[in-house]
Formats: C-alpha cells, structure tokens, sequence
C-alpha cells in the first residue's frame, strides 16, 4: 500500500499557505518526503529478512543434527564447510556456531523460529528453498538420512508450507548434488541418452521442445539471479551459493543444447 502521509499534509499546508500553487508545491515536497521513508522502510525490510534467514539456518542446523540423539563428526564437518564455503569472518562465524549450539540445546523450541522464518519470507519461495538445500547438506553429511532426521525435515517442509512432498524435494536436491560433483570434474554426456539430470535441474520433462527449455531456463536463472536475492533478503553471506546455483543451471541448460544441436 502506498504512503501518502507526506503528499496529503503537504498539500494541505501548502494550499493554506499559498493556494492554489502551495497545493502542487506542497504534494510535491510530500511525495519526496514519503519516497525518501518509503527507501528507509524497505532498506529495514531487508536488512530483518536477512538477519531471521541467518539466524534460522544456524538454529535450525543445530537442531536438525542433533535430532538422533547426537552430532557426528561428519555433520560437524559440513557445517564449518558450509560456513567455510560462505566466506563467513570471524565474527559472523562466530555468530554461527553459537546459533548452531543452541539450536541443538534439549529446550530449543523449532516451531516458533519456523514460523519467523516463513513469516519473514512470505512470498519469497527462493528463499526458502536455499534455507532447505542447506540443511539437507547438514542431513546428508553421514551418507544417508537417519530416520529421525527425516522426520524432523518433514516437519520442517510442512511448517514452511513448502509446495510438494519432501520425497519429491530430496530427490531434485541428490540429482542436484550429484550433477554438480559430477559437472566438477568433467562435462556431462553431450548425448540425448544422458540428459536425466539437466532436464531436471531445470525441472522440466526430456520432451520439452527448444522453446520450453530456453523457457525453463530463463525462469530458474531469474528466480535464483543473486542480485534478486539479496534484494529479496538473502544474507550477503549466502550469495556465494545463488552464484553456484545460476553456474549450475546454465551448465544444464548449455549440456541440453549442446547434445540437441541447439544455437
């Protein structure tokens, strides 16, 4: 909803003042007035969005690892590589780990920091999303899922109102996973025979025409861009990750073409 707080009581002293000029004078100066807290308002926004986000992933790590009962090496290993990999400073790292130890606390209640999060990223699913890849990296730092991790990252899905079933969502997240060791080292099969995992990192079908995928692609690049994630809210420290994601995508999407013959 738009303000028109500074455009109404600048009209109105104005035309006291100096009507009828003071009128035009006076809404003009108000509307300056409420674009200059309009900016103030939505830079606040943000810079909440950002610090619940944060502050969410490393509680919600915390408690995810600890959900079987105890915090493996393994689970330890990815978190600080996550936080390795982020580019976090010392403060920020430090910052994270004390987030993370609380959230694996006996006490630490998850419904309540879930419901901020969702709350604080309402209509921002890409969000989300990242929040979730990041903590599937978490779950998946022993190999597999333990059964009471899995429970909890159900839970998770179904407080976050995440559309789909978290089978669907974990199965996109290992091809995903897989696809990126795999594109690490050596480009994927140029053949149509290979294409599985491109077709579905761009989440469309291997009979998608040329048009559909260019389509696909388009969308993915935008909803992941990272400068339309940090203006959504993404953490600074995260970006590193949209970045790796769009290389991803483009990867999948250059591997499609490549094999179809596609300019």
């Amino acid at each position: 909803m738009k303000n028109w707080t500074g455009k109404l009581v600048g009209g109105l002293i104005g035309l006291i003042i100096f009507p009828p000029l003071g009128l035009l004078i006076g809404v003009f100066l108000g509307h300056i007035y409420d674009k200059h807290f309009a900016k103030q308002g939505f830079g606040q926004n943000i810079f909440r969005t950002q610090q619940v986000f944060f502050d969410s992933t490393f509680l919600i790590m915390g408690q995810l690892a600890k959900a079987d009962g105890r915090v493996s090496e393994n689970e330890i290993a990815a978190a600080k590589r996550i936080m390795g990999f982020m580019g976090l400073t010392q403060t920020r790292k430090k910052l994270a780990i004390k987030l993370f130890n609380k959230g694996k606390q006996p006490g630490f209640k998850i419904d309540p920091q879930l419901q901020l999060l969702k709350t604080t990223c309402a209509h921002r699913p890409s969000l989300l999303r990242i929040f979730l890849d990041i903590q599937l990296q978490v779950a998946y730092a022993d190999g597999v899922i333990a059964p009471a991790k899995r429970r909890v990252l159900e839970h998770i899905c179904q407080q976050l109102g995440v559309t789909g079933n978290f089978s669907q969502f974990e199965d996109q997240f290992r091809t995903e996973q897989n696809y990126y060791h795999h594109s690490k080292t050596h480009f994927s099969s140029t053949t149509s025979s290979g294409l599985g995992p491109a077709y579905t990192i761009l989440s469309i079908p291997e009979s998608a025409t040329h048009a559909e995928v260019k389509k696909a692609y388009r969308k993915k690049m935008s909803e992941h861009h990272p400068d339309k994630l940090m203006a959504k809210g993404l953490p600074e420290d995260m970006i590193k990750m949209a970045t790796e994601k769009t290389q991803q995508i483009k990867k999948a999407y250059d591997q499609i073409c490549q094999a179809k013959g596609w300019s």
